[in-house]
Order: C-alpha cells, then sequence, then structure tokens
C-alpha cells in the first residue's frame, strides 16, 4: 500500500483537508509514455511503422501524397482509389503566397513531420504537420502579422471523390451546457445525402464525410480565434462532393499571431483484423458462468459500491477479479474491462451495520472539484458534505477489510473533469490496476473528446459576437489514448481495445468501436419515439430509411462495428413488445455485417441469427474465404421488390494452381433478406442461372426447412421489418 492509503476518524480526515492534500504516486505515473514517442512501434496486430519516401506515406497499403506547399495530402489512395478528387486547398484572400521549400522527414522509427512557410503583403504563414504511429495527421497552421494585418477569408477546401453515396458522420458543437438524451442527440448527424442538399451544421468536434469504402475525416479542439459567421464553418455540398472548412469568412484585423489545429484522417483508419465476423461480445458479471462469447465486457462488478462508481482503482474482492479473469482466459476469451476517461468518482458514503463509511480519495476530491466542467454541483448521488459520524477510509482495501461480507450500496461523488495532465494519470492508473488483475484488454466508454466551457485557452472563449464557445480535449485525449495503447498492448500484444464511437482520430486507437445505445426513447423526438409506446417497429421509426445505415458500415472506417441495442420504454425498461422491436433492428442491421453486444432488446433473437452465421463459417479456412456482399454491391439475387434489401455472405474457394488436382466447383452462401417496409405480401429472389441444377440446396435457416425453387426463383413470405435467412448451396456450371 502507498503511504496515502490509511483508516482516519473524521477529525483526522477534517485535519487532513484542512492542510495540503498530499499528491499520490497515481497523479505523477509514467505508465504508456512509450506511446508518445516518435519511435513507438505497436506490437501485435496492429498497424504498421510509417514509411516515407519524397512527400510520400505509406502505411498499410494507404498512399497518402502531400502538397510541397501547404503539406496538405494531394492524393489519398486506399485500395487504388483516391479519396480526392482533386488537391485539397488552403485558400486565403483568394491570393497567391510565395511559398518556400517544405522540409518533411522520418522522426524516430514511426513518426514523420513536416514545416513550410510562406509570406503574403502583411503576415507570415507557417504549416506544421505531425504524422503519428496511427496515421493520424496533427495539422497546425499559425499566422503571424508584421503589424495590424487585414484578411478577410481563410478556408481549406477538400475537394472528394464520392460518385456514389455522400455519407456524413457529424458531432455538432454543443450549447453552453453539457448535454444528454434528445438534446445530445439533435446535434448528432447521420446522414446519406441523396438529395444534392448543401448541409451546413456549424462548428463540428467530429467531421467525416465519405462513402461506403472510404472517407476523410477532420476534428478541431474548436474554433478559438476564428472570424466566421456562425454556421458556416463546416459547409459540404453533397452535389459536388466538396467540403469547406471556413476559419475567416468577413473581414478581420490579426493583431497577433493565431494557431488553428486540426486532425485529418484517411478512413479505413486501419486493417480489418483476420476471422473478426467470428468474434462474440458479452458481458460478465460476477460469475464463473461458461459462455459462448469470444470478447467480455467485464461490467461494474469489481468496483466498491453497488451503485454507480467510476474509480477503477476502488476494487471489491479483487482476488475474486483475478480469479474470473485467470477462468476466462483459460478459455481463450478476450477480457474488456469497463473504464470511461470523462467521468471520476471521489467520494462513497454508505451505511454498514449501523455505522456511516466514508470511502474517499482526498487529492482526486480536491482536483475534480477543481477543474470539473459542469456548471452544476457533483453528479450522480452526491457527496457535497461529508458527515460528520463517519468512519474514514482512503483504502478501498481497508474500507474492505471492515466490510466485506457483502457490496454496499450508497451515495457516490463523480464529476465531468476536464482532462488536465493529473487526470489522465488518474485514468491510465485505473487500467494499470486492473491489467495487474489479469483483466489485460478495455472496453472505452464515452471516448468522445470532452468539452469544457471554463473561461482560458483550454475552455470557453467568446467569438466575435461574445458567445462562449466551447474547448475540446482531443489533443489530451490522443496523448491519453496513445499511451493507454502502449501500456495494455506491450503488456499483452494480442490484448483488445474497444471504443465507444468517438471521431476517427481516437478511433485509431482502437481494435472496434461501439455504436447504438443512443436509441433509448428518451434520445428521440416525441413525433418518432411515440409513434411505437409498446415497442413494435420503434427502430422502423427511429432510423426510416435503411440507406442511412450505410454511414456505420464497418468497411469505410476499418474496424468493426458493434451495435448495443436500446430496445427500452420511457420507463427504462425493455419493451414489452421486444421480440418484434428486436427483428425490426435486425431486419436492418443485418444488411451492414454488424457484431452486437446484446442488451436491452429480446437478447434471444440476435443469440439465435449470430448462431446461423457462426454454423455457417465466420472464419477464414484453408478450404475458404469468407466475404461480405452488401445489398447495394448484390448484382446475383435480384429481389422483386425494391423494398426487399438482400445482401449475403460467400464462402470463396481457394486453390492453389501451383499445387494441382481438380479445381473446386461448389458455391455456398447465405441470403441475409430484409423486408424494410409495413407492406407484406409474398417476394421472389432470383437465383444465379449458373448454379441451379440437380446438386443445388436451398435451406430457411430460421426453420430448417427446405426451400423450393420454381423458374429459377425463391419465393418468400415476410412480415414487415423482419427477414429471412436462406442457405444456397450448389454448383459452378460455368
Amino acid at each position: 500500500m502507498k503511504n496515502y492509503f490509511f483508516l482516519l476518524s473524521f477529525a483526522a480526515a477534517a485535519a487532513l483537508f484542512a492542510a495540503e492534500v498530499k499528491k499520490p504516486d497515481w497523479a505523477t505515473n509514467t505508465y504508456g509514455m512509450e506511446g508518445l514517442s516518435p519511435d513507438f512501434v505497436e506490437p501485435g496486430y496492429g498497424l504498421k511503422p510509417l514509411q516515407l519516401f519524397g512527400r510520400v506515406i505509406m502505411q498499410d497499403g494507404k498512399r497518402t501524397e502531400l502538397s510541397s506547399k501547404t503539406l496538405l495530402p494531394v492524393q489519398a489512395v486506399v485500395k487504388s482509389k483516391n479519396v480526392f478528387a482533386s488537391a485539397p486547398e488552403l485558400i486565403i484572400d483568394g491570393a497567391a503566397l510565395e511559398y518556400g521549400k517544405a522540409k518533411i522527414a522520418k522522426k524516430g522509427k514511426n513518426s514523420i513531420t513536416g514545416t513550410v512557410s510562406a509570406k503574403a503583403k502583411d503576415f507570415a504563414l507557417k504549416a506544421d504537420l505531425t504524422v503519428d504511429f496511427d496515421g493520424t495527421m496533427v495539422y497546425d497552421l499559425t499566422l503571424t502579422p508584421e503589424k495590424a494585418a487585414k484578411i478577410s477569408r481563410l478556408s481549406l477546401k477538400f475537394p472528394l471523390n464520392l460518385p456514389d453515396d455522400k455519407l456524413v458522420y457529424a458531432c455538432a458543437e454543443l450549447p453552453n451546457r453539457l448535454v444528454s438524451g434528445l438534446d445530445a442527440e439533435r446535434k448528432r448527424h447521420f446522414l446519406n445525402l441523396k438529395d444534392g442538399r448543401v448541409f451546413k451544421p456549424g462548428n463540428c468536434t467530429i467531421f467525416w464525410a465519405g462513402n461506403t469504402n472510404y472517407g476523410w475525416s477532420i476534428l478541431s479542439p474548436g474554433v478559438h480565434n476564428w472570424h466566421v459567421k456562425e454556421g458556416d464553418e463546416y459547409i459540404f455540398d453533397s452535389k459536388t462532393g466538396v467540403l469547406t472548412v471556413n476559419i475567416i469568412n468577413y473581414k478581420t484585423v490579426l493583431e497577433k499571431p493565431v494557431t488553428y489545429r486540426f486532425f485529418f484522417n484517411v478512413t479505413p483508419v486501419r486493417r480489418m483484423p483476420s476471422d473478426w465476423r467470428a468474434w462474440r461480445y458479452g458481458t460478465r458479471y460476477n460469475n464463473f458462468n461458461p459462455t459462448d462469447n469470444s470478447h467480455l465486457i467485464y461490467w461494474q462488478f469489481w468496483r466498491a459500491n453497488r451503485t454507480e462508481c467510476h474509480n477503477n482503482l476502488w476494487h471489491w474482492q479483487p482476488e475474486m477479479v483475478r480469479k474470473i479473469a485467470e477462468f476466462d482466459k483459460k478459455a481463450g476469451r478476450k477480457i474488456l474491462h469497463y473504464t470511461n476517461p470523462i467521468m471520476y468518482s471521489h467520494t462513497i458514503e454508505t451505511e454498514y451495520k449501523g455505522k456511516k463509511l466514508l470511502l474517499i480519495d482526498p487529492y482526486l476530491r480536491e482536483l475534480a472539484n477543481k477543474h470539473k466542467v459542469l456548471p452544476q454541483s457533483t453528479y450522480l448521488n452526491q457527496v457535497p458534505v461529508l458527515p460528520k459520524d463517519a468512519t474514514v477510509f482512503t483504502s478501498a482495501a481497508e474500507r474492505n477489510k471492515a466490510q466485506n461480507d457483502e457490496l454496499l450500496k450508497g451515495k457516490v461523488a463523480t464529476e465531468f473533469v476536464a482532462q488536465v495532465p493529473e487526470i489522465r494519470n488518474h485514468h491510465i492508473a485505473q487500467i494499470k490496476a486492473m491489467i495487474d488483475l489479469g483483466c489485460d484488454g478495455l472496453y472505452v466508454d464515452c471516448c468522445g473528446p470532452t468539452i469544457d466551457f471554463r473561461p482560458g485557452p483550454q475552455g470557453g472563449m467568446p467569438d466575435d459576437r461574445g458567445k462562449l464557445r466551447p474547448y475540446y480535449y482531443i489533443t489530451e485525449f490522443r496523448e491519453m489514448f496513445k499511451r493507454i495503447r502502449a501500456l495494455v498492448r506491450n503488456n499483452n500484444p494480442e490484448a483488445f481495445m474497444m471504443g465507444h464511437c468517438g471521431g476517427a482520430p481516437v478511433m485509431s486507437l482502437f481494435d472496434s468501436r461501439l455504436i447504438g445505445e443512443n436509441e433509448f426513447y428518451w434520445y428521440k423526438e416525441p413525433d418518432v419515439r411515440d409513434i411505437s409506446q409498446d415497442g413494435k417497429y420503434y427502430y422502423a421509426y427511429i432510423w426510416g430509411d435503411i440507406d442511412n445505415l450505410k454511414v456505420n458500415f464497418a468497411r469505410q472506417w476499418g474496424v468493426p462495428t458493434v451495435l448495443l441495442p436500446e430496445l427500452r420504454a420511457r420507463d427504462g425498461k425493455v419493451f414489452k413488445e421486444a421480440t418484434i422491436g428486436t427483428r425490426t433492428m435486425l431486419s436492418y442491421t443485418i444488411q451492414f455485417d454488424y457484431s452486437y453486444w446484446p442488451l436491452w432488446c429480446d437478447t434471444r433473437e440476435i443469440i439465435k441469427f449470430d448462431a446461423i452465421r457462426q454454423k455457417f463459417g465466420m472464419k477464414d479456412t484453408t478450404d475458404y474465404i469468407i466475404d461480405f456482399v452488401p445489398y447495394w454491391e448484390n448484382k446475383l439475387f435480384k429481389s422483386s421488390d425494391e423494398n426487399v434489401k438482400v445482401g449475403y455472405y460467400e464462402h470463396i474457394q481457394q486453390f492453389d494452381p501451383d499445387i494441382g488436382g481438380k479445381i473446386p466447383r461448389w458455391k455456398r452462401y447465405l441470403l441475409l433478406i430484409s423486408n424494410v417496409q409495413f407492406s407484406e405480401g409474398k417476394f421472389t429472389v432470383e437465383l444465379p442461372e449458373k448454379i441451379i441444377d440437380s446438386k443445388l440446396k436451398v435451406i430457411d435457416r430460421q426453420s430448417g426447412k427446405a426451400v423450393e425453387v420454381k423458374d429459377g426463383k425463391i419465393t418468400l413470405d415476410i412480415a414487415p421489418y423482419d427477414f429471412a435467412v436462406i442457405e444456397v448451396t450448389g454448383n459452378d456450371n460455368d
């Protein structure tokens, strides 16, 4: 035990708070610092090291060529496709700048830096670029006026190569307060812009535009020192595919140097890992139950309180956690312990056998109160005043000795805290503590950048009209997650990290991304959520056009997409008609190759569907590799109704001509057929002519019954917003 862990009487606790609280070891830890080094190379199945050839950066098949003037990408090639229709531009007053020679060089084993300067009439411009080991480009643009300099335009222009879908994922700037539920959901945009409109969300913490193969992501810490008409910050013209970021768009006088930081990513951010379709996600509670799940989220059962507590340094029965972790590791499962980087619990008040117990980290309490970003008081159950008659502990281990026979429920004081260095250190220390217990992977909740409105350069600052604009801790989040990834992967190169959404510059540091959870009743507009008060077809009203879900197709992100359903009513409980509601959700999502964390729905339906997939075979073998063809690329299996979508998995045969032998001719498909409309009736799906012969087998995998083929077609009767899963096996008669 460290010397700041001890048992106190209340008088001693009061004296402790009256004096300066001693800084604990967690506040200054250096775990994972190697992740910040330009020499860091990720172990295991992570990203390959960056390569630099002149102005061309290569990583995992992606090729990015930098401009010799602006250091912006000239080309960004993914799978032989250029993300850009033409070279991006830096526009300043429409005038040409006199650029110097760009300097681009490898720094260390796995980082690239670049710098270039330019001269205008009244100011100098400098661009600095750093490319981190995850491929994220950190771009700093600095304007230095020689004297009071007039400028009327400073913009970044990205002409995107989008011949088909124009997809947008954007999180718009929040108002001058932290929000949740409906207020937060109104700021999130998942769009398939089919109408050619101009999309103007204003300032965004996260903005991504692309199609189902690739995209371009841009993040900014905020609009400090921007001089732009509110609402003109980000403009995406879906007809032309041009994304414009306006930093200055009216006459402005600059009197001192200003720097604008951006984070750029070409998506996919990574190579999709092998056999990811065979991964199955579940939850581990306080038990040794066997499970078929390969990835287990360790929920909060190990924490020192039955109510929600966000402090993984406070364990209840740590040896029990260690034994459960050993049990799961022996079975080959990945452990993902839960962690949340924006919430910090510093005080717990409980009662035990008539006595009040207080568990407290005095340094964290002081730090959290000093740096909390919520304008209101303590979050959760609130313990703003310490009870005078309490027995005080500053160590969970000591409190557990006093009452180790049951897990108590009590009040918890938790703050939303700004990402100052010591707070990040506390979070990293929490992860190290769980690693020491055998929980070497993690699931990170709320990995979108923290927002701060406190006055200051890393907080709220007024714009030209006096409106307070927030700061987003993107730089700080990246620093923390780079350290965490180094800590986790250096400990175990095969350990797994899953992040709950977040933009590409953060997502690139995770192995899969979680979406969903925000489909909860209270997160939706009343005119949508109240249409389905019993839960029937809930997701049909929430999601609408199935093409909107293309935004979350895994291929264009480069990390598997995991959905957490939220089929919950206004009372917070799962809808009574959860089966129909769950199948509605599946009718949409089976078309996008999702994985699932089955909670808050009829989980039996997800388990049954996934069992069919796994029995079909979701792992590559020596005989075949598995491929997924989405409904918009399906040319083989034609539906008679445009609202009946057909995607499929295919076993593609592997054959080595050097070995010889008979070339196998079998074909095997798993058809996913979704009726995404309220009409019911019979629909036909046409089979490829070349596989129709006497050996053709067509099986309904939900019922196990054979399906008749007549005139080269199968006929199905699918209920509204329901689906069929049909296995087709035959010979290739070409």
